[in-house]
């Protein structure tokens, strides 16, 4: 069953009041931290009004990352594009293949379908626009990872 998050709260709204505290305390004591400004601006969005590159950050950064992995999976699902919008696929899959098994379990009907929809066009060798072929390999490098974890055969 997929976890299902609401999409429209802000993410500030997910963490405690203290963590929430701890953050903007955070940013006064490193007005010049890229990343902690980063942080505290992500909490005042939703996961729905995220920029893709702050749905990978949040992945490098292990923050959010069962809403995120949710979120990446909806607009792909949106879309029924597996090369998502703007973010470049390789780094995309990539970082979904790193996510922790139970993660991707729990999304796991939503994966097989996004990952049937791959293979069953043959996405990746049409993808010549996108992708040249070395990133098909490492493309297909992840999603083989991918199914590795939610023990698929393809």
């Amino acid at each position: 069953m997929l976890n299902v998050f609401d999409r429209t709260k802000k993410l500030s709204l997910f963490i405690t009041k203290e963590a929430y505290e701890e953050a903007v305390q955070n940013a006064i004591d490193n007005p010049n931290s890229p990343l902690v400004k980063w942080y505290l601006d992500i909490l005042d969005k939703t996961l729905e009004n995220l920029e893709n590159f702050d749905l990978i950050r949040c992945i490098r950064q292990n923050i959010f990352v069962e809403m995120v992995v949710f979120e990446i999976i909806q607009r792909i699902l949106k879309d029924n594009n597996p090369f998502f919008a703007e973010i470049d696929t390789v780094e995309l899959t990539e970082k979904l293949s790193s996510v922790d098994h139970k993660i991707l379990e729990v999304n796991k009907e939503s994966l097989i379908k996004i990952i049937s929809l791959i293979i069953d066009n043959d996405l990746i060798n049409k993808s010549d626009i996108w992708l040249y072929e070395d990133e098909k390999d490492e493309y297909r490098t992840y999603i083989n990872k991918i199914n590795r974890k939610l023990k698929v055969g393809y």
